[in-house]
This record gives C-alpha cells, sequence and structure tokens, in this order.
C-alpha cells in the first residue's frame, strides 16, 4: 500500500470527505467480500487507506464509516 502522492496515511473520522484521489480504482476495495464485508450501500464503496478501510459516497468522499486495521 502507498498512499496517493502527497498524502500520508491518516486517521479519518465519520463525517469527514475524502480526497478524490482516494477515490480512483487504485485504493476502491472491490473484493470486500474477501475481507468479510457486507456488500456497500448502493452509491458507497470502500476504500483503503493505510490499514483501514473507509466507507465513503462514491460521489462526493463524505465518510460513513471506518473500519480499523481491516488490512493488517
Amino acid at each position: 500500500y502507498q498512499a496517493p502522492r502527497g498524502y500520508q496515511t491518516r486517521q479519518w473520522s465519520y463525517g469527514q470527505t475524502m480526497p478524490s484521489y482516494y477515490r480512483s480504482n487504485q485504493y476502491v476495495v472491490t473484493d470486500y467480500s474477501q475481507y468479510g464485508l457486507r456488500a456497500p450501500p448502493r452509491g458507497y464503496e470502500y476504500v483503503r487507506s493505510g490499514n483501514d478501510a473507509v466507507l465513503a459516497n462514491s460521489n462526493n468522499g463524505w465518510i460513513a464509516a471506518i473500519i480499523a486495521s481491516l488490512f493488517n
């Protein structure tokens, strides 16, 4: 894992907005069931940030949930 250029791995919080860089295909978790995650609700996607999975709105990046240390 490598954070997007110009960004460092950080801890996100509910209600914050993830930058669009994190919503690129490189960081979107498409094999979520492999990690024990349910399918994201319509309009949301899981995004990897460091060892965390972040459930974010795919249009505006609004964070709905954080699954800490999923990728340890």
